[in-house]
């Protein structure tokens, strides 16, 4: 009688590599993005109320 002998064994597979140099540079850099489209939207409707309030001063 012959015997089959299981070879698999999940520790040797390849392990991937979850938070590698490239992806925390991508992410940095999506969120340095972020931050700067959020400081300009900021700078846009603070200019947009100074004119409003040097506006309703003026009056």
């Amino acid at each position: 009688m012959s015997q089959q002998i299981n070879l698999f064994n999940p520790i040797f597979l390849k392990q991937r590599k979850r938070l590698t140099a490239a992806s925390m540079g991508a992410a940095l850099g999506a969120l340095a993005l972020a931050l700067l489209a959020l400081a300009w939207q900021t700078r846009n409707n603070l200019e947009g109320l100074r004119h409003e309030a040097s506006a309703a001063a003026a009056q």
